[in-house]
């Protein structure tokens, strides 16, 4: 029956359809027609999910051209934004050196003095990090950055006489002369720290490098020195 009830569906689309009651019983008629039916109705379900998702994507699509105009408003008033700080910026700047010409020798040799006190108090706790953190060509690049601070700018290490006309200043700072007390320690500390590294194997070549350059730096050692220290290490 299940046979020629498909036999008979396949001949429905045929002009003439009333071979299906010359050849059928109304049983199968009914049968055939609920059929026809369900795969109607099942094509008008598909027809209306696949409607409902093309909508579905059609908003989504809106909602996210509408998010991009947003995002793009924002994005254009951080510009305006960064535009106005650097113009501002460049006003206060321009006014700023203004005012530094007409400032006396006194008060330039005053706030130099203050920015490099305050560099050489920064600078121990900077290096203990760096020392912690094993990374020993930082600790060396800040112990000679305050090494020339102290004996190239402050003289402090040298016996010359300050100049008289800023006497007064560098007696307003007497920490400056006990600062390099609490840094000149860290030469021995960074050197060791350093050959200790080279004894690790396992010791990626960028730390390396910068252990080698420490050493090059602190102790004033040729290349040969150096590699002749890296061999002696790892023997």
């Amino acid at each position: 029956l299940l046979l020629k009830i498909n036999a008979s569906l396949n001949m429905v689309s045929l002009p003439d359809v009333r071979l299906l009651f010359q050849t059928h019983s109304i049983e199968e008629i009914n049968v055939i027609e609920k059929k026809i039916r369900g795969e109607i109705e099942k094509k008008k379900d598909d027809l209306r999910i696949m409607v409902g998702e093309r909508y579905r994507d059609l908003i989504n699509a809106a909602d996210t051209i509408k998010d991009m105009e947003s995002e793009s408003s924002q994005v254009f008033g951080g510009i305006k934004n960064i535009q106005n700080l650097c113009l501002s910026f460049h006003t206060s700047l321009m006014s700023s050196c203004s005012s530094k010409i007409t400032q006396s020798p006194r008060d330039v040799a005053f706030y130099s003095l203050a920015t490099q006190m305050d560099l050489l108090v920064n600078t121990p706790e900077k290096i203990w990090n760096a020392l912690d953190n094993h990374e020993y060509l930082n600790a060396t690049q800040l112990y000679m950055f305050s090494h020339h601070i102290v004996n190239k700018s402050l003289n402090i290490l040298v016996n010359d006489p300050k100049p008289s006309n800023s006497q007064d200043v560098y007696a307003s700072f007497p920490v400056l002369h006990h600062q390099w007390a609490a840094i000149s320690h860290f030469k021995t500390s960074i050197l060791k720290g350093a050959e200790y590294s080279l004894k690790d194997k396992t010791l990626p070549d960028k730390k390396l490098c910068e252990s080698l350059c420490s050493l090059a730096l602190l102790d004033n050692c040729s290349p040969r020195q150096v590699f002749a220290t890296l061999l002696l290490a790892r023997k």
